[in-house]
């Protein structure tokens, strides 16, 4: 194999919305874990982890510090384009109610999630489970369909071999 550099190398990771609010909310909160969220952050500058817009969307709706976070870095959100809109249009066809918009959800992030990541061969990093039914499948069952590699926040961290330490 011919000599690549190491930042061509890396795994690029596509973050659903769930990875940055159960991360940020629930397991992670940056109080605790301020030096992950800088890493994280860091990742997304480099362009190894990437964000749809309808995750954007998603996050933005938030009413908390997270979306105030994010912000810096939405400079570095993938918009939609067509290649993404074909493989999102393939998922609603065997999927539609993956686009029915009942609640005051106002975007469907999955389909484009697992659309940038089967474009650019990144891997899913989602809080969800392999769940959902028939009908509206969850996105790691998405992933699969797809043949696209699917993780959680965990995983992810040790995928990279990061390692936070505790200082008091």
């Amino acid at each position: 194999m011919p000599f690549m550099p190491e930042e061509t190398l890396k795994t690029k990771y596509c973050f659903d919305a769930s990875a940055f609010i159960n991360g940020w909310r629930l397991h992670y909160k940056p109080r605790s874990f301020p030096s992950m969220w800088d890493h994280v952050g860091e990742m997304m500058k480099k362009g190894l982890i990437v964000v749809a817009e309808e995750v954007s969307k998603e996050i933005g709706a938030g009413t908390d510090d997270l979306v105030s976070w994010f912000k810096q870095y939405k400079s570095f959100v993938i918009p939609i384009n067509q290649e993404q809109l074909d493989i999102a249009s393939s998922i609603v066809n065997k999927y539609p109610s993956l686009s029915e918009y009942k609640s005051s959800k106002v975007y469907s992030a999955d389909i484009f999630v697992v659309a940038i990541a089967k474009i650019h061969k990144y891997t899913v990093v989602t809080y969800e489970k392999p769940d959902g039914n028939a009908v509206k499948p969850k996105i790691p069952i998405l992933c699969k369909e797809h043949f696209v590699e699917c993780c959680d926040l965990a995983t992810f961290f040790e995928k990279e071999s990061l390692i936070f330490d505790i200082k008091t």
